[in-house]
């Protein structure tokens, strides 16, 4: 995230660095003081799509934003693009960092990514923030062949590649008409993190979603907030699934922000930080006491 491209938050003193693994580089930009926080981008976006959530934390938390690898800044390797490998990554951050235990928050791919590092590593997280999370998961059985891993990423990137074939005025006007809701800023963040996505993230090696989602949610046992859209509109969460969350995490609040699609801290920013500084502070959605769990919609 460079800071031209966030001049909300030139109050605040950002700075960037990388993180060098065995197989991987990881960028980040770092801002902010107080309690850690680190943010988790969803697949094909990068660390700027945060921008506006960012320059709020920033002003009351030490604020972490990760380019995960394959995407934005961070390197891509030729393979180990698995669930395993993400979180991998981000418990990397968090202990060279030595910020642990921090807040995470993540969205979509980056929810995921913080529901298994929170279960794998509750040492490292204080906080669980999961917005609209690909819990289905669902996506191939464990047993598919390798053929058939390849053949159902490439459909799912299909998308994402003719967006990339655009012009930057077609992709301009294709965002636009699907979220007239975001920020001017938000298009271009989004449009930039398309182009600088690799393409190893669908060749063979590339990315794989498939994990027992519902067995690390037994395994959390940090505070833990679930944000959903509405289903209607494209969020991966309907209110079934936030049930069967709040049924696995005896903790667990959820919200659902209406009129949002699957990118609530974009559609709706106000009321995803309405729900989220808050929780991050310690407190719970209405009252600001140690609440059971509980359900909560906004608008």
């Amino acid at each position: 995230m460079d800071e031209q491209a966030i001049p909300e938050v030139q109050a605040h003193l950002w700075r960037t660095d990388d993180l060098v693994l065995d197989d991987v580089r990881l960028h980040m930009t770092r801002g902010g003081t107080g309690s850690p926080v680190l943010l988790l981008h969803g697949l094909t976006d990068a660390g700027t799509t945060w921008l506006e959530v960012a320059a709020t934390l920033a002003g009351a938390h030490d604020v972490i934003v990760l380019d995960q690898r394959g995407h934005g800044k961070s390197s891509a390797p030729h393979a180990r693009y698995a669930i395993a490998d993400f979180v991998a990554d981000a418990a990397a951050v968090i202990s060279a960092l030595d910020i642990a235990p921090a807040a995470v928050v993540g969205h979509s791919l980056g929810g995921l990514i913080a529901l298994y590092l929170a279960a794998a590593h509750p040492h490292l997280v204080s906080r669980l923030v999961m917005e609209d999370p690909p819990l289905p998961a669902e996506w191939l059985t464990d047993d598919a062949s390798p053929d058939e891993v390849n053949a159902a990423r490439e459909a799912w990137f299909a998308s994402v590649v003719e967006i990339r074939s655009m012009s930057p005025d077609q992709r301009q006007a294709h965002i636009r008409n699907r979220s007239p809701r975001w920020s001017p800023e938000a298009y271009v963040a989004w449009a930039e993190s398309k182009l600088s996505m690799s393409p190893r993230l669908w060749k063979p090696g590339g990315v794989d979603l498939r994990g027992d989602w519902r067995a690390a949610l037994r395994e959390v046992h940090c505070p833990t907030l679930l944000i959903r859209g509405d289903a209607e509109l494209g969020s991966l969460v309907n209110e079934a699934r936030e049930r069967e969350v709040l049924s696995l995490v005896p903790h667990a609040h959820a919200a659902h922000v209406r009129g949002a699609s699957h990118a609530i801290h974009r559609d709706t920013a106000s009321e995803y930080l309405d729900l989220v500084v808050p929780f991050l502070s310690g407190l719970t959605l209405e009252t600001g006491a140690a609440d059971p769990p509980s359900r909560h919609a906004l608008g």
